[in-house]
C-alpha cells in the first residue's frame, strides 16, 4: 500500500471479539511458504499511520489513482486531479496517440468496459419496432375487423330490403330483426335506419294492429343521428295519421314525395295513407307504386284491394295472381284472392283451399285472421250455414284488427249476415280512427238506416258532398225516418234539385222525391206519379216501396197492401217490406196479418223497432194489454232512437198507453214521472199526461196542460180532442163542442171528434144528433183502427141514446149495451147504464152490471 495512504489512513477500532459456535476455517496457505514458528507471535504491521494523521480527509487523488491502477476506475477525457490542477498542470495524462485518437490510460481493456448507454438504446430500438410492428398490424388488423362488420351488415341490409318487399308477415319480422343486427354492426350506415323505418312503415300500414308508439323511438333516433332521407317524412306521415293529424300526415307525405317522386316504397306509403282517407287518387299511386322502383309488393296488393272496391273482381284477381307467381306461398295475397273469390268459386272447394291457408295463420297478422274469418263467412253464408257464417264473423271480430279498412269490412260482413249491432260497432270503430274517410262515415250511416236510426245517420252524413247520389238518397231517407216538416223540406228541395239536373236519375232517386211529397202532405199528387214510376219500372222495388208509402199516407189501404205485397215476394228478406206491408193491413183493418208481417220483420231483424212499436200499437188496439206491456218494457231498456223518437219515450209511452187500458193509473203514471225533465217537455208526453190525469179524475190538471197545445197554430185534431175530451170532464161542454168542431174542420172524419160530438149531444139529452155522429163515427172506423176502448165508448153512448128515446128502444139498448161490456177497454159507466136497461125487468142481469159498477166506483 502506498505510504501516502498509510500516513492519511485512519486507525479503525475492531469490535469486540464476540464468542461464536460457528467454526472458522482456517486460511489457506501456499506450501512453500514458511511458516512461522509457533512459539513466537506473528508480527502484524499496523495498517495505517496513527498519531497526528488520524481524522484528516483522505487523499482523493491518491485514491483515484489506486483504483485506476487496478483497473476500477478511469478517468473521463481531460480530467485533472485537485492537485495537479492546483500546481498549474493541464492532464495527467499522456500525449496523443499517434494516429491522433486520444491516448487512454490503460487502466482497464476498453472492450471490458461496461457501457449502460449502448445497451438502453439498443432495447429501445427494439422496443419501439416491436411498439411500431404491433400498432401497423392493429391497424390493419382492427380495419379488416371493420371491414368484415361492415360487409356483414351491408348483407343483412340486402336480405332485409328483399324481405320487406316482399312483405308477407313473416318477412317483415325477419327483415326488422336482420336490420337491428345490422345496426349493431355498422350503427353509423344511414341505409339501416332507411330500411327499418319503411319496414316499420310497413308493419303500420298492413298488419291490421297497430299503435304510433310502436314507431316513436325509430323516429326519436333517427332525428338525434341527423337522418334526412324520404323515408322518415314518410314514416312521420304514417305515425301522424294515426295520431288523427292529417295536416301533418299530408305535409310529411307530400315532402317525402317531392325527394324521392319515383320510388315505388314512397309511392305505397303515399296510396296506403290516400286508401285511409278515402282519397281518389289512392288507386293511381298505388299502380305507380307497382310500377316504381323497387316495387314493393304490398303495393300490388292494395292496389288489387282497390280494384275489388270498384267492383274489378277479375282484375283484382289477375293482379294477385301475378304477384302470387313471382311470390310463391305469399299469405296475405293468397287470403286476399280467396275472399275476393269468395262469391263465385265452388264453396266446397274454396272452403277446402282456405283450411290449408288457416294453418300457416300461426305466422300471420291480425289482417291474416281476419280475412281468413270473412273468407269462411262468405263461403257459409253460400251454403245458408248461418251459424257457421256467424261464427266466422265473431273469429274476425276477435282477431283484434284495427286498421279502419278491416273494420268496415268486418261491419260489411256482420251486416250480410243480419248481426246490425256488431256490425254498427265496427263501423263506428273504423269512422273513429279514420273520420275523414267518407266511404266509411256512408257505412256507418247506412247501418243506422237500417236501423231506423235517422238522427244519428244524418249525423254522420253531415258535411259530406250531396253530388254524390249515394249521399243524397241517405239524406233523404234519414228525413223520412226523422219526418220533421223542416227536414223533410230541405231533403225534398235537394233532391228536386239533383234530379233536375241529371235526366238519368235512378229510380231510387225518384221513389224518395215521391215518398217525401206525401210527407209533406202532397199525397194525392204524388199518389199519381207514383204509378206512373211503377209502370215504368214493375220490378224494381224502389218504385213499389214509393207506391206503397204514398197509398198508405194516401189512405188508399187496398192499393198500398197489392203493392207492398208485391214488395215482399220480391224481397223476402227485406224486414223493412214485411213492415210497411203490415202497415197496410192494419190500415184495411187486416190486423191478423198485420200481426203476422210485423213478427217476421222482427224475426228477420231482432232489433228492428218500427215494426216492435207497431206491434206493441197493434197489440194495445187489440186490447191485448198484458202482452203490449212485456214488449214495450224491452224496448224502453234498449238505447236509441225510431223516426226521431228516442225507444225510452217511446218504451214508457207504450207502457202507460198499456196499463191504462188494464186499470192501472198508478203504474201508467209512474211511467211518465221516471222520464227526464227534458223528455217530459216532448208533446206526445204531454199528451199522454193529459190522457193519465183525465183517467186519475183530474180533468183541471189536463186542461191546463193541453191548452198551450190545443191553442197552438197548426195544432194536430188529436190533440184539439183530447183537450175537448178534458173539457168536457171538466163540465166545460159548450167549450169542448167547440173543440171537436175544431178538430172536425181538419179532419171530417177523425172517429174521436165524433164521439165527442156524440157525447156532447147525449149530455144535452138529444138522441137524433147523437146517432147521427155515432153513425159517422161507425163509417169512419171501417177505414181507420182505433183500440177497442173507442168501440166500447161508441156502443155505450148509442145504448145511452136509446134509453133516451125511452120504451121502444130499450130492447135495443139492453143489445148494444151488452156488446159495450164485453170489449176491451169498456168505459166504467157501461155497466151502469146496461143495469139502467134491464132495471125495469127486475132480472138479475141488471143485479149483476150495479154490482159491478160498484166494484169498479166505489
Amino acid at each position: 500500500m502506498p505510504s501516502a495512504l498509510l500516513d492519511t489512513a485512519v486507525e479503525q477500532p475492531s469490535p469486540a471479539a464476540e464468542p461464536s459456535s460457528v467454526e472458522v476455517e482456517a486460511p489457506a496457505f501456499p506450501s512453500d511458504m514458511p511458516l512461522p514458528p509457533l512459539s513466537s507471535p506473528p508480527v502484524v504491521a499496523a495498517d495505517v499511520a496513527s498519531g497526528a494523521s488520524v481524522g484528516a480527509p483522505d487523499a482523493v487523488p491518491e485514491v483515484l489513482r489506486l483504483l485506476g491502477e487496478q483497473g476500477v476506475f478511469e478517468a473521463p477525457d481531460g480530467w485533472v486531479p485537485p492537485d495537479e490542477a492546483a500546481a498549474g498542470r493541464r492532464s495527467h495524462r499522456p500525449p496523443p496517440n499517434p494516429d491522433g485518437t486520444a491516448a487512454l490510460e490503460k487502466w482497464t481493456p476498453s472492450k471490458d468496459v461496461v457501457r449502460p448507454g449502448q445497451r438502453m438504446a439498443r432495447s429501445m430500438s427494439v422496443l419501439w419496432v416491436v411498439g411500431v410492428l404491433l400498432v401497423v398490424g392493429g391497424y390493419f388488423g382492427s380495419r379488416y375487423w371493420i371491414d368484415q362488420r361492415h360487409a356483414k351488415a351491408t348483407r343483412l341490409i340486402a336480405e332485409s330490403v328483399a324481405h320487406a318487399l316482399r312483405g308477407d308477415h313473416r318477412d317483415l319480422i325477419d327483415a326488422e330483426r336482420k336490420l337491428r343486427f345490422a345496426r349493431d354492426l355498422h350503427p353509423q350506415a344511414a341505409e339501416t335506419m332507411k330500411t327499418l323505418l319503411f319496414v316499420q312503415s310497413e308493419r303500420a300500414l298492413e298488419e291490421g294492429s297497430f299503435e304510433p308508439g310502436f314507431m316513436r323511438p325509430t323516429l326519436a333516433r333517427a332525428d338525434a343521428d341527423g337522418l334526412k332521407a324520404p323515408e322518415l317524412d314518410a314514416a312521420k306521415a304514417v305515425v301522424a295519421q294515426a295520431d288523427g293529424d292529417i295536416s301533418g300526415a299530408k305535409k310529411f307525405i307530400e315532402a317525402a314525395r317531392n325527394a324521392s317522386p319515383k320510388d315505388g316504397r314512397i309511392l305505397y306509403i303515399a296510396g296506403r295513407l290516400e286508401q285511409r282517407l278515402g282519397d281518389a287518387a289512392a288507386p293511381e299511386d298505388l299502380e305507380a307504386a307497382m310500377k316504381g322502383s323497387p316495387a314493393p309488393t304490398a303495393a300490388a296488393i292494395a292496389y288489387a284491394e282497390s280494384l275489388a272496391d270498384d267492383g274489378r273482381s277479375e282484375d283484382a284477381m289477375r293482379v294477385l295472381d301475378q304477384v302470387l307467381a313471382s311470390n310463391r306461398g305469399h299469405l296475405r295475397a293468397s287470403l286476399w284472392r280467396a275472399l275476393i273469390a269468395a262469391a263465385d268459386e265452388d264453396a266446397d272447394a274454396a272452403l277446402g283451399r282456405l283450411d290449408g291457408l288457416v294453418k300457416h295463420l300461426d305466422v300471420g297478422a291480425p289482417t291474416d285472421r281476419v280475412l281468413a274469418g270473412l273468407t269462411r263467412a262468405r263461403l257459409l253464408r253460400r251454403k245458408n250455414d248461418a251459424a257457421g257464417a256467424t261464427a266466422a264473423v265473431d273469429e274476425a271480430v276477435k282477431a283484434g284488427a284495427q286498421e279502419p279498412r278491416l273494420l268496415g269490412l268486418v261491419a260489411e260482413a256482420a251486416r250480410s249476415l243480419g248481426l246490425v249491432t256488431r256490425a254498427q260497432a265496427a263501423a263506428m270503430d273504423a269512422v273513429a280512427r279514420a273520420p275523414m274517410n267518407p266511404d266509411f262515415r256512408k257505412l256507418l250511416a247506412g247501418i243506422l238506416l237500417e236501423r231506423r236510426d235517422g238522427v244519428r245517420a244524418l249525423r254522420h252524413l253531415e258535411g259530406l258532398s250531396t253530388d254524390d247520389p249515394t249521399v243524397l238518397t241517405m239524406s233523404a231517407r234519414a228525413a223520412l225516418l226523422v219526418g220533421t216538416e223542416k227536414l223533410l223540406q230541405q231533403a225534398s228541395e235537394t233532391l228536386s234539385a239533383y234530379i233536375d239536373k241529371h235526366d238519368d236519375a235512378n229510380v231510387e232517386m225518384q221513389a224518395l222525391a215521391l215518398r217525401q211529397a206525401a210527407a209533406l202532405g202532397q199525397a194525392d199528387t204524388a199518389l199519381v206519379r207514383a204509378r206512373t214510376l211503377r209502370k215504368a219500372s214493375p220490378e224494381d222495388p224502389a218504385a213499389l216501396l214509393a207506391l206503397g208509402d204514398v197509398a198508405l199516407a194516401a189512405h188508399q189501404a187496398a192499393e198500398a197492401k197489392a203493392a207492398l205485397a208485391d214488395l215482399v215476394n220480391l224481397a223476402p228478406s227485406d224486414a223493412d217490406a214485411h213492415y210497411l206491408l203490415g202497415r197496410a193491413q192494419r190500415l184495411a183493418r187486416d190486423l191478423g196479418a198485420a200481426e203476422a208481417s210485423f213478427r217476421k220483420a222482427m224475426e228477420l231483424s231482432p232489433t228492428h223497432v218500427g215494426a216492435r212499436s207497431a206491434l206493441g200499437r197493434l197489440l194495445v188496439e187489440a186490447g191485448k194489454y198484458e202482452e203490449a206491456d212485456k214488449l214495450y218494457e224491452a224496448l224502453a231498456r234498449e238505447v236509441g232512437s225510431v223516426e226521431g223518437a228516442d225507444n225510452v219515450v217511446i218504451g214508457r209511452l207504450g207502457r202507460a198507453e198499456a196499463l191504462l187500458g188494464l186499470g192501472r193509473v198508478t203504474d201508467a203514471r209512474s211511467q211518465v214521472d221516471s222520464l227526464t225533465e227534458e223528455q217530459r217537455k216532448f208533446e206526445s208526453v204531454k199528451l199522454m199526461s193529459a190522457a193519465i190525469s183525465v183517467a186519475e179524475g183530474k180533468p183541471g190538471e189536463a186542461v191546463v196542460l193541453l191548452r198551450p197545445l190545443a191553442e197552438a197554430e197548426g195544432a194536430a185534431a188529436e190533440t184539439i180532442v183530447l183537450y175537448g175530451n178534458a173539457l168536457a170532464e171538466a163540465g166545460q161542454t159548450d167549450v169542448a163542442n167547440q173543440q171537436f168542431d175544431r178538430a172536425l174542420a181538419i179532419d171530417a172524419a177523425f172517429p174521436e171528434a165524433l164521439v165527442g160530438k156524440a157525447n156532447a149531444a147525449v149530455r144535452a139529452e138529444r138522441p137524433k144528433d147523437a146517432h147521427k155522429y155515432l153513425d159517422a163515427a161507425e163509417v169512419a172506423l171501417e177505414t181507420r183502427v182505433r183500440p177497442d176502448r173507442l168501440k166500447a165508448e161508441l156502443y155505450t153512448l148509442r145504448g145511452r141514446a136509446f134509453i133516451l128515446e125511452g120504451r121502444p128502444k130499450v130492447e135495443a139498448a139492453r143489445a148494444v149495451l151488452r156488446q159495450a161490456v164485453n170489449t176491451p177497454g169498456v168505459p166504467n159507466d157501461a155497466y151502469f147504464f146496461l143495469g139502467e136497461s134491464l132495471s125495469a125487468a127486475n132480472s138479475p142481469e141488471a143485479f149483476d152490471a150495479y154490482a159491478k159498477y160498484l166494484e169498479l166506483e166505489p
